[in-house]
């Protein structure tokens, strides 16, 4: 299970830019570019990652890319 306490979700560009990001759990996203009024464009993003474990109190952070497709 995963605790909102910590909670961190970042897509970032290929230069390692934060294009959106999150503290809420039930928020997903959607391709959008946070402020900018644009949709990414398809390709490789990278995702950062970030929670807690309620069951064990562990802080878990992960990272890695997605492929966005239209």
């Amino acid at each position: 299970e995963v605790s909102e306490e910590n909670f961190r979700f970042a897509i970032m560009n290929r230069w390692g830019q934060e294009i959106w990001g999150t503290t809420n759990l039930n928020e997903g996203w959607n391709g959008a570019v946070e402020g900018s009024g644009y949709y990414a464009s398809p390709g490789s993003y990278g995702y950062f990652l970030r929670y807690v474990n309620k069951i064990t109190g562990e802080v878990v952070q992960t990272s890695g890319s997605i492929l966005l497709i239209r």
